[in-house]
C-alpha cells in the first residue's frame, strides 16, 4: 500500500510569502523558519514560526513623516503557520543594539526566500558587528535574558513542577550561547556560534570549555523526548528532577556578565552604509 504523501509545507509557505507581498506591497528580501524547527527540537504539532525581512515596493513607503508600523504580522488559515517580519531599518537597528533575532534567522538551515545580495550585505554587517567586544556582550545580556524571563515566570507561578520541555531547551540552548559569547576570545574573526542545540553541545564537547556528561545527556534526553511527542503541550518534566539541566541554568543565570559599555560608533557606522546600499537597489 502506498504511503500517504506528506504534506508540502515549505512549498506552502512559499506561498504564503508571496500572499503578504501582495497584501502588504512589500518585497521580502529573507525568510526562515525560526523557533522550535530551526533550533532541531520540533515536536510533531510544532508550528511553524516564519520569520522574515522586507523592504518596501514603493520606495515612497519607507520615507515618510507619519509614524508607521515596521513590522507585518501574518496568521494563515492554516493554524500552525505563523508569519512575521521586520522591515530592514528595523532589523539591522536591532541588530547594532545586540538584538540575538536577525543573528538566529541569517544562520537558520530552513530558507524559504532569500535575496543572495542583501542577505550577503547583511551577513558582511553581521560579520564586522561581532567582531566587536561590544556586541558580543550584548549579544550574551540578550541571551541571558531570554532564559532568565523563561525560568523567572514559571518560577513566579509554581510551574517549575509542569516545565515545559521546550523551554527548557530554550533555557539551555540560550544559556550555551551566552557562555561561548562571554567567551569573546573563541570568536575573533565575528562568527555566530551555531544556532542548533546538537551544534552547540558538540561545539562546546570539542573546545576548552566541557560540559558535564550528565548535562550533555540529560539535555540530549530532552530533545529526544521533545521530538517524539505528537502533541506539545502534553510535554513538560518537573525541571528540578533534572539535576544538571536546572542547574546549570540556575548558576549561570545570574553569571556577573562584563557591562555592554556604549555603543561603537563604528558598528552605526556600518550599519547605516549597509541600509543605504539595501535602499539604494
Amino acid at each position: 500500500m502506498a504511503e500517504k504523501a506528506l504534506f508540502d509545507f515549505h512549498g506552502y509557505i512559499q506561498g504564503c510569502i508571496q500572499e503578504i507581498e501582495k497584501k502588504y506591497n512589500i518585497i521580502v528580501v529573507l525568510a526562515v523558519e525560526s523557533g522550535s524547527r530551526m533550533w532541531g527540537f520540533p515536536s510533531e504539532d510544532s508550528d511553524y514560526d516564519v520569520r522574515f525581512l522586507y523592504v518596501h515596493n514603493d520606495v515612497r513607503d519607507t520615507f515618510v513623516v507619519d509614524e508607521r508600523d515596521d513590522t507585518i504580522s501574518f496568521q494563515d488559515a492554516n493554524p500552525l503557520i505563523d508569519c512575521h517580519g521586520w522591515e530592514i531599518q528595523k532589523a539591522i537597528s536591532l541588530m547594532v543594539r545586540g538584538n540575538g533575532s536577525v543573528m538566529d534567522w541569517l544562520s537558520s538551515p530552513i530558507v524559504y526566500k532569500e535575496d543572495s545580495r542583501i542577505k550577503a550585505l547583511i551577513g558582511m554587517l553581521q560579520h564586522y558587528l561581532l567582531s566587536s567586544p561590544n556586541i558580543s556582550r550584548r549579544l550574551a545580556h540578550h541571551h541571558r535574558g531570554l532564559c532568565k524571563r523563561l525560568y523567572m515566570e514559571a518560577l513566579a507561578k509554581d510551574q517549575l513542577s509542569k516545565f515545559k520541555i521546550k523551554d527548557a531547551l530554550y533555557c539551555v540552548r540560550s544559556t550555551l550561547l551566552m557562555c561561548r559569547l562571554y567567551q569573546y576570545e573563541d570568536y575573533p574573526t565575528g562568527v555566530l556560534p551555531k544556532v542548533t542545540i546538537r551544534d552547540l553541545l558538540d561545539t562546546s564537547a570539542r573546545s576548552d570549555w566541557k560540559l558535564s556528561d550528565d548535562l550533555v545527556h540529560q539535555t540530549n534526553l530532552l530533545i529526544s523526548r521533545k521530538i517524539r511527542a505528537k502533541k506539545e503541550k502534553d510535554c513538560a518534566i518537573n525541571l528540578t528532577e533534572w539535576s544538571s539541566v536546572h542547574g546549570f541554568i540556575t548558576e549561570n543565570m545570574d553569571f556577573s556578565l562584563p557591562a555592554a559599555g556604549d555603543r561603537d560608533p563604528r558598528c552605526t557606522d556600518a550599519a547605516n552604509a549597509t541600509l543605504r546600499a539595501i535602499l539604494s537597489w
